[in-house]
């Protein structure tokens, strides 16, 4: 069991290196930052080779711990560069790695057990058995999902072996992380690569029956809990991150000072911190209604866009901003005695360094210097970053020693770079043999079958004869609740699945698992799962797990960890991934790989309901309820989906505005799949 601090550490983005000298400069305890690749912000200016290398040293420099963020899917091609990456980064001191694909967490820690894994909130935790599901996995850390509550946090924190980390300021995905395909798909930038295009920043209309709404519905405020900071201290989580590694320096060092002060001092942002924070960057304000839940009875109040008042106050601020050069405090022990050679130690926590002079110190011919004039030239750090005050420097001086300005500044010049090179001297990190080799495959034809996938029971006689070699048929979870037996009636002569939903948080397990169970007692064999911590759920029903299209699988070693370390016999694969990509992962002859080759792809889910924060919305329903239509008229169905702990509201997901089919490409069935995912619904809806 982690041993929890009532002052959780205070975490800051670092998009540059001169937001990471702001994140340091203004209190940070950690920051994070990525290299020039591999994390999901590419459109921060990050930082090169160099740039990489010393920001890691000063990090050291100024103890404060270095969180590298490698937080993207991956491909085959790709693995063995990150590996070569963390490596490089654990060696010149990176203290954690903040990773996303189950692959890494699978070889990063079979060839570098010492380094410290996070899991990204891309991993999507929301509750208790997803956090035990990632510590066993090999990750000590659990970013958890931005859509908690308070209540869920602490759930999922208290007496766990494996610490936590919360969003406390910045943006909010309206997505679940990791569980968005709209700027990939749509748009041909993926967010799990790094790329989006932040489509939900865009105006939309929402239609529902004869009415509709122009706005912004998917544009949330940003995110602040600098009012919920006292409570936050009692839920035991390890770490507060601010979000904003697209954000300038000024922005870094603004937020990060405000909650710097509210951590020390256990107290929340009264109304003038909140109105700098405000001042700082918002969008018509902030939110807290995750946290306080409030999102289920005001859901509207958490939606806002940046004005241009807004934007004016924050580029008059940011010129008023002064940032300070990153330094940490030392300590000196000088020796200037009449006849011995002068000396400096410096002393940073647990490391000392001293230097010498060349010549024993002389008898001055008038007036020795005085403890005042040494200090003088002694405290001059210059470009370094240490800083020394006279309350700190303890001097044995002789009264009439002549101690010249040259002697202390080589003295000091030489210690200052002793301790340099001690603080960051590099790690011997243990590498074990992990030979791993992408394979290009070669081509075969294989005889594929077919999973139907169906919203629900109408027209399913006659929707099934349009298939052959059909392997199984999957219903989602709340369709064995309104007609589990005629789904069993319907079904008794196929393989039947349940299709779970992709978030459940702390409370609805009991409420998910009660359905699962009759769902079973319906014919069901197996459960198709997208998250990691339902496995538990599904487990204990007794249904088999399959592998869902959220497990977002993309290289070898991901589906390998999930065929090998969990045990799932049925797998599919990202639909991210071209085709040229699913021929080259390796396949196992235990395993059926599966891809999405027909229907609307879910391109969103929602914990709120956009359409009732529209208000839109008549009734509580599942299925479709209402569209999304963007400026350049193409229409995407929303779909409400019950919550298993309330009825109201629904949470949303978003489809794509075509149904996708590659059923007639050729390379389909070249590329090693054993069976197709289909929808067999009409309007393609029914993952």
């Amino acid at each position: 069991m982690i041993e929890k601090n009532n002052t959780p550490k205070l975490l800051s983005p670092a998009g540059s290196y001169d937001a990471l000298c702001a994140a340091i400069s203004a209190g940070a305890d950690e920051v994070y930052f990525g290299a020039s690749s591999f994390n999901a912000r590419q459109g921060a200016k990050n930082f090169d080779e160099d740039e990489f290398a010393q920001a890691i040293k000063l990090c050291r420099v100024c103890g404060v711990s270095s969180n590298i963020t490698i937080n993207t899917l991956l491909h085959d091609r790709e693995i063995n560069d990150v590996l070569n990456l963390i490596y490089s980064a654990a060696s010149l001191g990176a203290d954690a790695f903040i990773v996303q694909d189950m692959a890494l967490s699978f070889a990063a820690k079979k060839s570098m057990p010492e380094v410290v894994l996070h899991a990204s909130t891309q991993c999507a935790c929301h509750n208790r058995d997803g956090a035990m599901r990632l510590f066993d996995a090999g990750f000590e850390r659990i970013v958890l999902a931005r859509e908690l509550s308070g209540t869920d946090i602490k759930t999922i924190t208290e007496n766990a072996p494996y610490e936590t980390e919360s969003f406390v300021h910045g943006a909010l995905c309206v997505s679940h992380s990791g569980q968005c395909l709209f700027s990939s798909i749509v748009g041909g930038r993926s967010g799990n690569r790094g790329m989006c295009a932040q489509p939900c920043r865009m105006e939309y209309t929402v239609s529902s029956e004869n009415a509709s709404k122009k706005g912004y519905p998917l544009s949330l405020k940003d995110l602040s809990l600098a009012q919920h900071i006292k409570e936050l201290c009692d839920t035991g989580v390890s770490s507060l991150k601010i979000e904003g590694r697209m954000k300038s320096p000024e922005y870094v060092f603004g937020v990060t000072k405000i909650f710097k002060t509210l951590l020390s001092e256990k107290r929340n942002a009264t109304y003038d911190e909140m109105a700098a924070l405000d001042s700082l960057f918002s969008r018509s304000g902030f939110t807290d209604g995750y946290h306080t839940k409030k999102f289920i009875i005001s859901n509207s109040d958490m939606y806002g866009i940046r004005s241009e008042k807004q934007k004016e106050t924050t580029r008059i601020l940011e010129k008023e901003t002064f940032i300070e050069k990153p330094t940490r405090k030392i300590s000196a022990v000088c020796n200037f005695s009449v006849g011995n050679i002068p000396s400096l130690s410096l002393i940073y926590k647990d490391f000392c360094v001293t230097a010498n002079g060349t010549s024993p110190i002389e008898k001055a011919k008038n007036s020795g210097a005085s403890f005042e004039s040494v200090a003088k030239n002694l405290v001059k750090f210059g470009n370094t970053n240490f800083s020394l005050s006279h309350d700190d420097i303890s001097m044995n001086l002789s009264s009439d020693a002549f101690v010249p300005a040259g002697v202390i500044n080589e003295l000091r010049r030489n210690a200052a770079e002793k301790l340099y090179e001690k603080l960051t001297e590099r790690i011997n990190i243990k590498r074990l043999d992990f030979p791993f080799s992408p394979k290009r495959l070669s081509e075969s034809e294989k005889n594929v079958q077919v999973r139907l996938y169906f919203s629900q029971s109408d027209g399913f006689d006659r929707k099934i004869e349009n298939y052959k070699n059909i392997e199984s048929v999957v219903f989602p979870l709340y369709a064995f609740e309104k007609e589990g037996e005629k789904i069993k009636e319907l079904c008794k002569n196929y393989k039947l699945g349940v299709l779970f939903p992709r978030v459940m948080t702390v409370s609805e397990k009991d409420g998910a698992k009660k359905t699962l169970i009759y769902a079973r007692n319906c014919g069901a064999s197996f459960c198709e799962v997208s998250n990691i911590g339902h496995f538990d759920a599904v487990k204990e029903t007794g249904l088999e797990i399959y592998g869902g299209v959220g497990l977002n699988i993309t290289n070898s070693l991901s589906a390998k960890y999930y065929a090998e370390k969990l045990g799932l016999k049925s797998l599919v694969l990202s639909p991210e991934l071209k085709l040229a990509a699913v021929r080259d992962i390796e396949k196992s002859e235990d395993v059926k790989y599966c891809f999405y080759a027909k229907g609307r792809l879910p391109l969103m889910v929602l914990e709120g309901c956009i359409v009732k924060a529209s208000r839109l919305c008549k009734k509580e329903r599942d299925g479709v309820c209402a569209y999304l239509e963007d400026r350049i008229g193409a229409s995407f169905p929303i779909k409400a989906q019950k919550r298993y702990d309330t009825d109201f509201p629904c949470r949303n997901i978003i489809y794509n505005s075509v149904v996708s089919d590659i059923l007639s490409k050729k390379e389909l069935y070249l590329c090693g799949i054993d069976i197709l995912c289909i929808s067999a619904e009409e309007n393609g809806i029914s993952l």
